[in-house]
């Protein structure tokens, strides 16, 4: 019997979450940097054991990973089970009542000794497991096991693996600004108990930038700040810059006056540093016309590193509701299926920085949920997001703050719900 190499992965994670102070959670993009294993997928398979209730997931900038239970109270058998099933590894087809040699179905009264007695073992090796919990595991570890948990643990809030995994984000909210378009943050008040406290760094930083067409001034200056975890909503009519500032904040386009930078770099999408990290949706569908859906996906995992990229990639497929249109070019999609697709090849990837202009059009009220509950995630693995949308209902779902734009200028900006019903949006 072969399991996938998710189970090891969730067992150490539970193993590991158990050694946490009491009260004390950590995310997935934590346990990926912990392990060195894909965050995404990670996250994923993680979910399973929160519905069978070994594990318990809260969501939100601080949000992460805990024990549900006593130590004592999950077992082995639990785990496994919430991830792989409880169906028995071996399957008897009766292939003695086939072909040349088949026998008669008098001489298979009984049940087949060679089933029989593959079924034993396998309830032995369930016996072992259901025998065995992680206070049994804790137990067996070595003096100064936790306190190297612990540490370690910690120490990926700070550090990270640039090329493969995503940022936790480190606490902190919207505030205003000083001056008139200059957007800042400050600490957030903790909700629990938080692994690390302190203050995140800007991660997208634009200052004064502009974009003017000719004579036309496009962008009129603005400053703009976006840190790990945090999630600003552009919002405005069509026409009033929302598009042009996440171009620019792409590096799709210079802008005319002022400067972009992500992570301290000049902001360039044709730097690899950069285009190891950030992720864009935009305004337009492209694809490749000879290419399947699933050849998309693998192009842009193997292309970006990802480990175990087909298993990934059938993962990405089944969130964004794709498996059964995998094998089919993008001329047999739906528009909607088409936005999926653009979502998939953004989520199958790293990601420190996701870059959404209206990922909600052409989805359907169930996919437009789906999306939102999406976005909550990334921002619990510590995705920096900026997202364009025409959808209130979205913002305030998922939007730390709104930047309500008009002719290019901003018209308001703050907490979604108090900007929202203060400039007339619903």
């Amino acid at each position: 019997m072969k399991l996938p190499v998710s189970t090891e992965w969730v067992l150490h994670c539970t193993t590991t979450l158990a050694q946490l102070e009491t009260g004390a959670t950590a995310s997935a993009a934590q346990l990926a940097l912990y392990f060195d294993v894909p965050a995404p997928y990670l996250a994923k398979q993680l979910q399973p054991l929160v519905k069978a209730g070994a594990l318990a997931a809260s969501t939100g900038p601080r949000g992460g990973f805990r024990l549900a239970r006593r130590p004592e109270e999950i077992t082995l058998l639990q785990i496994v089970e919430a991830v792989d099933g409880a169906a028995p590894p071996y399957e008897c087809r009766e292939i003695r009542q086939q072909g040349q040699g088949a026998l008669s179905p008098e001489q298979c009264r009984h049940t087949c000794i060679l089933a029989a007695k593959m079924a034993e073992a396998h309830e032995a090796w369930r016996a072992t497991l259901a025998g065995t919990s992680i206070a049994d595991i804790l137990a067996t570890l070595p003096p100064g096991a936790q306190a190297h948990v612990r540490s370690r643990l910690a120490g990926t809030a700070q550090g990270r693996n640039r090329g493969r995994h995503r940022r936790r984000h480190r606490g902190i909210k919207p505030g205003r600004a000083s001056q008139p378009g200059s957007l800042v943050f400050i600490d957030r008040t903790s909700r629990g108990t938080p692994l690390m406290a302190q203050k995140t760094k800007a991660l997208l930083q634009l200052s004064k930038v502009s974009r003017s067409y000719d004579n036309r001034m496009a962008l009129h200056p603005i400053s703009l700040s976006l840190a790990a975890g945090e999630c600003v909503a552009l919002l405005g009519h069509n026409g009033s810059g929302k598009s042009t500032l996440l171009r620019v904040a792409a590096g799709r386009e210079r802008p005319t006056a002022g400067t972009v930078r992500f992570d301290g770099l000049p902001m360039d999408e044709n730097d690899p540093r950069i285009r190891a990290r950030v992720a864009v949706v935009g305004d337009t569908v492209a694809h490749y016309p000879d290419l399947t859906v699933r050849e998309h996906l693998l192009l842009v995992a193997v292309a970006h590193g990802v480990a175990d990229s087909q298993e990934w990639v059938a993962q990405v497929l089944a969130d964004r509701l794709l498996t059964e249109r995998a094998d089919v070019l993008p001329s047999a999609l739906s528009s909607g299926q088409l936005q999926a697709l653009l979502l998939a090849c953004a989520l199958v990837r790293p990601r420190d920085l996701l870059l959404l202009d209206e990922p909600e059009q052409r989805l359907d009220p169930e996919a437009r949920r789906q999306l939102a509950e999406l976005l909550r995630g990334e921002l619990a693995d510590g995705v920096a997001v900026l997202l364009v949308t025409h959808h209130t209902d979205l913002a305030r779902e998922v939007a730390d703050r709104v930047v309500v734009l008009e002719d290019g200028r901003v018209l308001a900006e703050g907490p979604a719900d108090q900007v929202l019903t203060r400039v007339g949006l619903r």
